[in-house]
């Protein structure tokens, strides 16, 4: 589920967010759910920070990959890193600015991941970026790979 999101900013201009918020609605009339913490008090992450933070992630991820440079090859092309494996097979990861989000697409499966507590994690599952591309590349490349902590 969608919602927007209309900030006031220095009393007179608005700025309009997209955030995704999987388990209620939200306005800014109603800004208090019974499964979360009132929504006045949430942190949230400007364009700046999710670009650097992401830019920082996808480096992170390509330099990792650099240790299995026979079984992996990293391609960064706009925002969006594919790992090609030797079988063909490939993952794409990539930014979703708009939803402050960094998407994940395997041969069999797609996860979304929100940056939580300095970490990304998946918003199905709740596991870890790391833990869910070490088990991907691991199926895909057909042997255990482990990659460095991103």
């Amino acid at each position: 589920m969608f919602t927007l999101f209309i900030d006031e900013v220095n009393s007179s201009l608005y700025e309009i967010s997209l955030r995704y918020i999987s388990h209620a609605w939200h306005s800014p009339l109603n800004p208090v759910c019974y499964e979360c913490e009132n929504l006045e008090n949430e942190q949230t992450m400007t364009d700046k920070e999710y670009n650097l933070i992401i830019e920082s992630t996808l480096s992170s991820i390509e330099e990792a990959v650099d240790e299995y440079i026979d079984d992996i090859d990293p391609e960064m092309n706009g925002g969006i890193l594919a790992l090609t494996f030797n079988n063909g097979s490939k993952i794409i990861i990539n930014k979703q600015a708009p939803l402050h989000q960094l998407w994940l697409a395997t041969q069999h499966q797609a996860y979304h991941f929100d940056y939580v507590n300095s970490e990304w994690i998946c918003d199905r599952s709740q596991k870890n970026l790391h833990t869910i591309l070490n088990e991907a590349c691991s199926e895909q490349a057909g042997r255990r790979i482990t990659l460095k902590e991103i």
